[in-house]
């Protein structure tokens, strides 16, 4: 009886693994399926809005002949969605691919404070525009880090964007990195609206837009956030926030330091010097 039940044991559990990992490869194959048709409907809504927006384009410069004040903030307001929907498109599209396992990086030794001091000056000129003050503290001897520069730089932009873009006129925004253990901390720091802690929790998820609403103001795709988080973790770093509703926040991720490769060492034990010195 006691063997009985132990085989009978045994059939039932080796079968709800069985079920288990069929469940578990029909959920994988969906999933795949999902993302070949998210990043195919994606790509091929790409051209006949590039053509879309040209057209437009034209039209709104007077190339077609003169316009009215109000055709022409028709027009305009024609091309700020049609910029708005090639960055959906193209956020998409970038999420498809790391998601996928597609999107290659290469990691390697990259002096940050050239990068840092490169999104610096770019984004130096919007903040001006907007009234923002923007600095930048790095110190002065920074190490190398261990990183793919170009995904690193698209981070910076990234949360430098967010920053300017939630930042009103008048505030102040910060572009800092330190020094710490075997990492590097970059952090962008600004004294915009903040962000209430229940949301915290999420603001990393695809398409997570908090507050958001309708009519005019700062838009976004809801998936900038979750793009750079999935870049940073590529870079064998982590992502964080900060936040105080009211007082502003703070994004900050880690990156290795570059280290030099240590000689290797192989203990051989073994009570015959031959296979030793064969080894």
């Amino acid at each position: 009886g006691q063997l009985r039940r132990s085989l009978r044991y045994a059939i039932e559990r080796n079968t709800t693994q069985i079920t288990r990992q069929k469940a578990l490869s029909r959920l994988r194959e969906l999933n795949e399926t999902k993302s070949q048709f998210v990043a195919h409907a994606s790509h091929e809504l790409r051209t006949p809005l590039a053509i879309i927006r040209e057209f437009v384009s034209i039209v709104h410069d007077g190339v077609q002949g003169p316009l009215n004040d109000r055709q022409t903030q028709s027009l305009h307001a024609a091309l700020r969605n049609c910029d708005r929907l090639t960055l959906l498109i193209n956020s998409i599209l970038d999420l498809s691919k790391i998601e996928a396992g597609k999107s290659e990086i290469v990691r390697t030794r990259a002096d940050l404070a050239p990068l840092l001091t490169q999104c610096y000056n770019d984004f130096l000129p919007k903040c001006r525009s907007a009234n923002q003050t923007l600095t930048l503290d790095i110190p002065k001897e920074l190490p190398a880090a261990f990183c793919d520069a170009d995904t690193v730089h698209n981070i910076l932009i990234n949360l430098l964007g967010n920053a300017h873009r939630f930042t009103p006129a008048g505030g102040a925004i910060c572009l800092a990195c330190r020094h710490e253990d075997r990492f590097l901390q970059v952090s962008i720091k600004d004294n915009g609206p903040g962000i209430a802690p229940e949301y915290q929790e999420r603001i990393f998820e695809a398409f997570a837009q908090i507050d958001r609403q309708d009519g005019p103001g700062t838009k976004g795709t809801g998936l900038g956030l979750t793009i750079t988080k999935r870049l940073v973790e590529m870079n064998g770093g982590m992502i964080a926030v900060e936040s105080t509703p009211g007082e502003g926040s703070t994004f900050s991720f880690t990156l290795l330091i570059y280290e030099t490769e240590a000689p290797r060492r192989v203990l051989v034990v073994d009570d015959d010097t031959n296979v030793v010195q064969l080894i």
